[in-house]
């Protein structure tokens, strides 16, 4: 019932690998400012940039996704001039419903960004209600030196990598001195700081968790329209276990980006750590629409959800979902762990054993109190969920 889009990752023209973050960070700008819009349904970068460097058409990536429409284009950026393109197709049809080219000064780059979004919005017809205007043209700084040196921490950030997040830290920080009011910068250099916390990648994971819950609030303070802030800040709550005020603020965060599909996973999550498993799962329902190649923790966590209703085979696919992207990592022992168990609650023994033969390959040294340890660092308001995984486990073979 909406315009449907699909952002496909400007191809970087400029002929030097390094600059990619550029045209990339163009078209994530773009999608941010089309997922802020109410009447739009917008997919996520992390679904329409897999088919970046593919030679995919159109109406295979249209179909894919479950959109109308596709926008994709190239930037081509030289000293201090930039090249852009962008073309909007009718995937159904293949027929371009508009494209064009822009010539222009760096210092130009955000108008650019603007017109383009403009343009998109104006040709399918979406009607703003009040405010929304002002926000699609808003491209949280003016200036350009501080969103180049935001694009590149943002891009060592999402890699999760503990020497990366160190180098994202220092380009994001550069950002917010150039501009103390860039709240992209301020929210995205609060998230290095939780992860840090969060894998244990600094001594004073204390220091990490209170520096980002200062940067969520002075991000919101920046401004209160873009939802990284909110749900940044809605993370920290959670772990601090202030569950119903996590899901306040997760809540505003979609309220500002109604089609930010890590918005309404985070707001999903933030409602299963809580105890509303059911409630959770409608939101990640809809983040897992608007992603149709999800981030790996949104499979993990509706694979959590379905499995805590008791809608066991769909936590199954959920779980095999995740399992087929990998096997490393404590997203994945829980995955795994937690596919053993619901075979063996569906009645599937034999595949649970062969399962977990597999499993102990790869985890030899995995045990019940494991399987417990872990889960318990996740930030459940209540436990008691595990006695009946740890019972399941136990009759698959898993050892004490």
């Amino acid at each position: 019932d909406k315009p449907s889009i699909a952002v496909l990752a400007f191809e970087n023209m400029s002929g030097d690998p390094e600059q990619e973050y550029f045209s990339d960070g163009i078209s994530e700008n773009i999608i941010t400012k089309l997922t802020s819009l109410t009447d739009m349904f917008v997919i996520a970068r992390s679904s329409s940039f897999t088919y970046k460097g593919k030679p995919v058409k159109v109406r295979q990536v249209g179909r894919e996704l479950g959109v109308r429409y596709v926008l994709e284009g190239s930037v081509q950026k030289d000293g201090e001039h930039v090249r852009i393109t962008a073309q909007l197709i009718d995937a159904a049809t293949g027929k371009h419903m508009w494209a064009d080219s822009y010539d222009r000064e760096l210092k130009d780059l955000f108008a650019v960004q603007d017109e383009i979004t403009q343009k998109v919005v104006t040709e399918l017809q979406v009607k703003l209600v009040i405010g929304e205007t002002a926000r699609t043209i808003m491209g949280g700084t003016d200036n350009v030196e501080a969103f180049d040196y935001y694009l590149r921490g943002r891009k060592k950030f999402l890699r999760f990598e503990k020497g990366l997040n160190v180098r994202a830290q220092e380009l994001l920080t550069k950002a917010i001195e150039l501009d103390p009011q860039f709240a992209w910068a301020i929210a995205t250099l609060g998230w290095t700081h939780q992860i840090d916390g969060r894998f244990g990648w600094v001594k004073d994971r204390a220091r990490s968790f209170q520096q980002a819950e200062e940067l969520a609030h002075r991000a919101i303070a920046a401004d209160d329209t873009d939802p990284l802030g909110h749900t940044l800040l809605g993370r920290i709550y959670t772990r601090k276990g202030l569950h119903e005020q996590a899901i306040a603020v997760s809540k505003r965060a979609v309220e500002v980006g109604p089609n930010n599909a890590v918005a309404i996973g985070i707001l999903g999550s933030t409602m299963i750590f809580a105890g509303r498993a059911e409630e959770g799962l409608v939101q990640l329902r809809k983040a897992l629409r608007l992603a149709p190649y999800p981030r790996r923790w949104m499979l993990w966590m509706a694979g959590f959800a379905n499995s805590l209703v008791g809608r066991n085979e769909a936590a199954i696919t959920e779980f095999e979902r995740f399992l087929a992207r990998t096997k490393h990592g404590p997203f994945a022992r829980s995955s795994w762990s937690m596919l053993i168990v619901n075979y063996m609650e569906v009645g599937r023994e034999r595949e649970a054993r062969t399962e977990l033969e597999k499993f102990l390959t790869e985890q030899p040294n995995y045990s019940i109190k494991a399987f417990i340890k872990d889960h318990k660092q996740w930030p459940f308001k209540d436990f008691s969920f595990l006695d009946r995984p740890a019972e399941l486990l136990r009759k698959a073979g898993l050892p004490e």
